[in-house]
């Protein structure tokens, strides 16, 4: 219901004739796996188009929203009981979506419309969901033991051990409430991705490993 009819017509025909489909990288990852600066080095080595944040300021300008509260409000479902019951079924009308819900849509728009635009790697946001019937669109996962994230928290945000471990744990449990909440699957389950991959083995092996899993990908 998040997808207008246009917007799904449109999906349709990329999939009916892909001969000239851009080929797009969905990247999801753990806090402190390095996804960002991955996704980032991946974009720079195969000459695509880079996109993070800049989702965040192409979805403000549909919904009326600061850029500040969607960055504070997209990828992460607080508390996930209590926010869907309370805050999203009952506190708005059918008709008045909650403002989690139109930056979840906003942000989606601005994924599809960029896939359809050129050859780009988007980091996040659930587009791997998202993108998931499009043709030439690669999914991965990235991941790393705990104390490798831990310690890349501490040196990336100069955190103490506790504050990041901390920290990690709650920004990966919202990204999972999140990622279930609109997608209805588990986060980071395999099954949904091309490639799962452990970035504690090297910036060169994942960057290595997705541009070689890539050429199989139609």
């Amino acid at each position: 219901m998040l997808f207008t009819e246009s917007q799904t017509a449109e999906n349709s025909e990329v999939s009916a004739d892909s001969t000239n489909t851009p080929t797009v990288i969905a990247i999801a990852r753990e806090y402190g796996s390095g996804g960002h600066d991955l996704g980032e080095a991946l974009a720079k080595r195969l000459g695509f188009d880079f996109y993070d944040n800049e989702i965040i300021q192409m979805a403000a300008g549909s919904t009326g929203y600061d850029p500040e509260f969607i960055k504070n409000n997209d990828e992460q479902m607080r508390s996930s009981l209590l926010y869907d019951l309370v805050n999203q079924a009952y506190s708005h009308a059918p008709q008045n979506p909650a403002p989690k819900d139109n930056i979840f849509a906003a942000e989606s728009k601005v994924i599809l419309d960029l896939a359809s635009k050129g050859n780009c790697v988007v980091i996040g946001r659930c587009a791997d969901y998202i993108l998931r019937n499009r043709p030439h669109c690669m999914r991965i996962f990235l991941h790393a033991p705990a104390e490798y994230r831990v310690k890349r928290i501490m040196r990336t945000e100069n955190l103490s051990h506790d504050a990041a471990l901390t920290k990690a744990i709650q920004m990966n449990r919202k990204r999972s409430d999140n990622y279930h909440y609109y997608t209805h699957q588990p986060w980071g389950l395999s099954r949904n991705y091309h490639l799962t991959l452990d970035t504690s083995l090297g910036d060169d092996f994942v960057l290595d490993s997705i541009c070689k899993g890539l050429k199989h990908i139609q």
